[in-house]
């Protein structure tokens, strides 16, 4: 024993090796760990002590404690120079030291403590995955604290409002979202929404539409029903429309685009009353005459204001005749050849009531005009209305109880043309080298 001790005595101590620069980047972690889990403790003190009411002062203090920790911690990292055990985990540790301090302050405060570190963040990944799956990391959800909110006031008023503590906040994190099914519990298909925006239901978490966006459409409506484009249209098209669509255009008994036509199908005779073998008016009830039935359709005529009349039902124009010595006037006759010639010529060549397509009725249209209720003139009195000497065609409406030229020759005799004779209705043929009274008559089918 003596000798072993002087032995020991006698041989110097060996000389201790200092740390490695791994352990002295691992202590210095330690450290800074250690201090910014007592600065955020000595935070929650003064702001307990302070009667919590100085929200905003507590979260700028907490906000120093994770400056000062991040900064240091990358100091540390950069002096070792790579030797570290391990890298780039200030955030994850950070959130580690961040959720069991404030659970710790949350039991301080009256609150319950996770049973063990392992069932309160397992890991970090059974607790919210990790950092990057729960929320990418910092960067990714907020940018940083101060991206988020400027703050941690401005974010969530205090990590203990945001939170809670972590069963407050997530429970797990079925409770935090439900489940994806609940968070995308929407019924759209991907041809639901306008292409080239995203959204996320049962289809998916931010899937691209394809409903396709048409924009205008305008429709020409036709004889075939027009498919409208499936997508998405912006409002700006339309279906066109026909001011000639009204009832007097469309024919007699045809319903176009919801309007019943009244135009065309044979004209009522005017004829109302009905008689017995001696002339005698009578009751029309079971005679079988003309009066009795009244079949055909009713007459209508616009008087234009410029000197011509249409007739609503069959669309002919026709000229109003006046009794002032004008080209109009009623008793003013021609030949058959110079009602062409003349009277038709000179109404085109001075564009009459700003047409120049006038020309000489044929025998159906000029029947058109026979009132079988009326006698001279046997007409309607939209052609026999204040006519009186110097009246104008602005002013008066004139019928001659005369004869009338049609441009319809005789079939039997080619020489002869047919006329209508105004004074009873009456419809025979002339020679063409005769002189009747003309009105002419424009467009019409």
């Amino acid at each position: 024993m003596a000798l072993a001790a002087a032995l020991a005595i006698a041989m110097p101590l060996a000389a201790q090796a200092g740390p490695t620069a791994g352990q002295t980047c691992e202590s210095g972690k330690n450290g800074t760990a250690g201090k910014y889990a007592s600065c955020l403790h000595k935070v929650q003190a003064k702001f307990v002590k302070g009667g919590e009411v100085d929200t905003a002062g507590r979260d700028a203090s907490v906000l120093a404690c994770g400056t000062k920790y991040s900064d240091k911690w990358g100091s540390i990292e950069t002096k070792a120079g790579g030797a570290c055990p391990s890298t780039g985990d200030v955030s994850s540790i950070q959130d580690f030291l961040d959720a069991c301090i404030f659970s710790a302050e949350d039991a301080l405060g009256g609150g319950v403590l996770p049973p063990d570190v392992v069932t309160c963040n397992d890991d970090l990944t059974t607790c919210s995955g990790d950092l990057g799956t729960c929320n990418g990391d910092l960067g990714t959800c907020n940018g940083s604290l101060t991206s988020c909110g400027t703050n941690l006031s401005t974010t969530n008023a205090d990590l203990g409002t945001c939170n809670g503590n972590l069963t407050t906040c997530n429970s797990n994190y079925a409770s935090c979202t439900g489940d994806l099914a609940t968070a995308n519990s929407g019924t759209a298909g991907l041809g639901d929404v306008l292409s080239g925006k995203t959204f996320s239901s049962s289809a998916g978490l931010a899937v691209a539409g394809t409903m396709a966006n048409i924009g205008q459409q305008s429709v020409t409506p036709g004889t075939a029903a027009v498919t409208i484009t499936q997508g998405y249209h912006d409002g700006t098209g339309s279906v066109a429309g026909d001011t000639d669509l009204v009832a007097g255009s469309v024919k007699n008994g045809v319903n176009m685009f919801g309007v019943s036509g009244t135009w065309g199908g044979l004209p009522k005779t005017g004829q109302t009353l009905c008689y017995d073998a001696a002339g005698t008016v009578i009751a029309c009830a079971g005679t079988g005459q003309d009066g009795a039935f009244l079949k055909g359709v009713a007459s209508s005529y616009t008087d234009n204001g410029n000197g011509t009349i249409t007739d609503n039902v069959n669309g002919l124009m026709w000229e109003k005749l006046s009794d002032d010595g004008t080209i109009h006037d009623k008793d003013t006759t021609y030949t058959w050849t110079t009602a062409v010639t003349t009277k038709v010529a000179t109404l085109n060549s001075g564009s009459f009531a700003g047409y120049s397509d006038w020309r000489l009725a044929n025998i159906k249209e000029l029947e058109t005009l026979k009132n079988f209720g009326a006698v001279s003139p046997a007409t309607f009195s939209a052609f026999n209305a204040s006519c009186a000497a110097s009246c104008t065609v602005l002013t008066c409406s004139c019928t001659q109880s005369s004869n009338y030229w049609s441009s319809s020759t005789g079939q039997y005799s080619p020489s002869d043309a047919w006329f209508v004779y105004f004074s009873d209705g009456y419809t025979y043929y002339y020679d063409i080298s005769s002189s009747l009274g003309v009105r002419a008559v424009r467009s019409g089918s």
